[in-house]
C-alpha cells in the first residue's frame, strides 16, 4: 500500500546565490511533490535548478522562502536524513581507503551493526576489488563504489545524480534491476540527469525543470 506521506515535497520554493553584484535565482516558485513506490526522474539541462533542488532536499542548505519536507519532517534533522540514500553526480572519498572500508564506513554512518560485506559487494560487481584502494579504481569502478554506499540500509528514498555515468552495460543493468526491486518493495527511486534517455528506460514518472521550476509531469517519455 503507497504511503499517504509523500517521500519529498517542495512547496513555493525560492532560492537564489549572489556572488559579488551578480545574482542568480536558482530556483523559481518551485513545486513538487514525489510520489512513494516507483522511480521518477529529474531530468533538465545543466544550470536548470536540479542541483539546488536537491540540496535543499538533503539539507544541505535553507531555501529564501517555500518549505523542504522529506516524509513530512525537516530535511535538517538526522532522523530524516537517514530515510535517504545519495549518489553525488561525483564520488569522492578519501583516495588511500580500500573499497571494504568505504563501504563498511557508510554502514556505521546508517547504523547497520552487521553487514555481510562480501555478499553486499558481490550485488554491485566489486567482489575482486574490496581490497583495491579507491585512488586505483577507473571511474565506472568508483560509481559502483557510490552506488553500493548509496543503497546501504534500503533507504525509503533513494537519490540519484546522474547514476550511469562511467557504467559499462553490465553495470547499467545490474542498476536498473536493482531499482526495479526497490519499486517492488515500495521504495521510492529520484534519478537526476539531464539525458533523456536514462529517465525513458528506468523512470515511470518524468520531471522536466528549465529555469529553476517544474515545467511538465508525464507518465511516458518525454518529448
Amino acid at each position: 500500500m503507497t504511503s499517504t506521506i509523500a517521500p519529498a515535497t517542495w512547496k513555493s520554493i525560492n532560492k537564489s546565490y549572489r556572488r559579488g553584484f551578480n545574482q542568480t535565482n536558482a530556483l523559481n516558485n518551485f513545486n513538487l511533490k514525489l510520489e512513494a513506490g516507483i522511480t521518477q526522474g529529474l531530468l533538465g539541462n545543466n544550470g536548470s535548478g536540479k542541483s539546488t533542488a536537491v540540496k535543499l532536499l538533503l539539507g544541505l542548505g535553507k531555501p529564501d522562502s517555500g518549505t523542504v519536507k522529506i516524509f513530512g519532517g525537516n530535511p535538517a534533522q538526522p532522523q530524516n536524513r537517514q530515510k535517504v540514500g545519495f549518489l553525488p553526480e561525483i564520488f569522492q572519498t578519501l583516495p588511500e581507503l580500500k573499497v571494504k572500508n568505504i563501504i563498511e564506513i557508510f554502514a556505521r554512518l546508517k547504523s547497520i551493526s552487521k553487514l555481510d560485506l562480501t555478499s553486499y559487494a558481490n550485488i554491485f560487481l566489486l567482489d575482486d576489488w574490496l581490497d583495491k584502494k579507491f585512488k586505483d579504481l577507473s571511474r565506472g569502478i568508483r560509481q559502483r563504489v557510490g552506488l553500493a554506499a548509496s543503497f546501504l540500509g534500503h533507504p525509503d528514498l533513494l537519490v540519484l545524480d546522474e547514476p550511469t555515468t562511467g557504467l559499462d552495460i553490465q553495470s547499467q543493468k545490474k542498476l536498473y534491476s536493482l531499482l526495479e526491486k526497490r519499486t517492488d518493495e515500495n521504495k521510492t527511486n529520484l534519478i537526476i540527469t539531464h539525458r533523456p534517455e536514462i529517465v525513458r528506460l528506468v523512470c515511470s514518472r518524468i520531471i522536466k525543470i528549465a529555469g529553476g521550476r517544474v515545467t511538465k509531469i508525464n507518465e511516458a517519455e518525454p518529448d
